[in-house]
């Protein structure tokens, strides 16, 4: 960060002061979950650790931080938006916390909108990342942007 060499490239999709640091956002944090390495929870040691540090061996939480070189200056995106923690998903629609350069939200998307993405949130999130479209409640459209 020394005289303005990098800049932020993920999590964050905007360049604008992150609203976590907000008062009102204090209970949130920026973080997705990976699903833990096959067989974890058959190991013996690995269940004793995860009793002992209180963690959930089925998904780990976790945050990251890229930068980049500020020379690279990329084009960013205002509709770009990556989706924070785990989608609850309802039967009629899924409500997610969004991050994007308006700020933070709390998002619903129904299922006539997109029930594939709907039923993938639910089993199979993809990367959290997102083209976005909302009006500050509801998203109007959402596409992955990265596919697996």
């Amino acid at each position: 960060f020394r005289n303005g060499t990098h800049h932020i490239v993920a999590p964050c999709t905007h360049r604008e002061t992150c609203p976590l640091f907000l008062a009102a956002n204090e209970r949130d944090w920026c973080h997705f979950f990976a699903p833990a390495p096959p067989g974890i929870q058959n190991d013996s040691n690995w269940v004793r650790w995860s009793h002992r540090a209180g963690l959930d061996l089925r998904s780990q939480a976790y945050s990251c931080l890229v930068l980049e070189l500020s020379t690279l200056n990329p084009q960013l995106s205002t509709q770009h938006a990556r989706v924070l923690g785990r989608p609850e998903v309802f039967k009629p629609y899924a409500r997610f916390l969004a991050c994007d350069a308006t700020g933070l939200h709390w998002l619903e998307l129904s299922k006539r909108t997109d029930p594939a993405l709907i039923k993938s949130l639910d089993k199979n999130p993809p990367v959290p990342l997102y083209a976005l479209t909302h009006d500050g409640r509801q998203a109007t459209s959402m596409t992955p942007l990265v596919s697996e």
